[in-house]
């Protein structure tokens, strides 16, 4: 029995969903089917086991990452929405996959399989944080990574190409792009997170929470610490710093 939580504040998508459960050769139970925060709240004071979460965006009384961010789910989500906007929010939690709505059967039979690879019972933990992330790059990777970023320049904007940027840099709530000549350019995105999500990661690499070198750029490395490395790029006058949480990644990426 495969326990479900749909969060979906249209009866007719509701009925929609369940209609499309009962045509998969699965057998599934609905624990609960909820319209708005204010219910997705109830529910967590005393929650079910579930085994997935297929749940809508906005919701009559707000956006449901709001609160997403402040319980801990623990099990996939199946997100569907009309809007594209929230694709990133979507995948840096446990969501496996964003249908826009219209949608039809074929392409939910599609999230549900890549909800089935995950829940193989004799999964471990770590196996099933692989198989996320594994979904998560082939889903990165088949959108359009930017070419080129958006500056403040006066009143205005200015473009810089993803060739022309050396490091990026999230600092006192704002992003700054430098470029290879060492020039801080204000960026017009809102979170550091998202601009990476937009990155080829076999040419950027977020070196710490508030970082993200080109790799291009890179001129010099040593040895900091023994968990740290210390990293010289083009323009910039510091030693950039890795964090001891994935030195040891970093130091295989910049071999690739």
């Amino acid at each position: 029995m495969i326990n479900i939580l749909i969060i979906e504040d249209e009866n007719a998508a509701r009925n929609k969903l369940k209609r499309f459960l009962s045509k998969l050769d699965e057998e599934t139970n609905v624990v609960a089917e909820i319209e708005d925060l204010k219910g997705l709240q109830r529910f967590f004071k005393s929650p079910s086991k579930i085994d997935v979460v297929i749940s809508d965006i906005e919701l009559r009384d707000g956006n449901v990452f709001s609160y997403l961010e402040q319980c801990d789910i623990r099990c996939p989500i199946i997100f569907t929405t009309a809007y594209n906007q929230f694709w990133t929010n979507a995948f840096e939690g446990m969501g496996i996959d964003y249908l826009l709505k219209p949608y039809n059967f074929a392409r939910f039979q599609k999230a549900w399989d890549k909800f089935k690879k995950i829940a193989v019972p004799k999964s471990s933990s770590k196996e099933i944080l692989s198989q996320l992330e594994s979904l998560f790059k082939q889903q990165q990777t088949s959108t359009n990574l930017r070419e080129r970023f958006t500056y403040k320049k006066g009143n205005g904007i200015a473009f810089i190409t993803i060739n022309q940027i050396a490091l990026i840099k999230a600092e006192e709530g704002a992003i700054f792009i430098i470029d290879e000549n060492g020039k801080r350019l204000l960026s017009t995105e809102n979170g550091l997170q998202q601009l990476f999500s937009m990155l080829d990661e076999k040419v950027f690499f977020r070196i710490n929470r508030s970082e993200i070198v080109h790799k291009k750029y890179i001129e010099q490395m040593q040895r900091f610490s023994k968990n740290v490395i210390a990293i010289k790029v083009t323009g910039i006058q510091e030693w950039l710093k890795t964090s001891q949480s994935n030195t040891s990644e970093f130091n295989d990426w910049v071999k690739m």
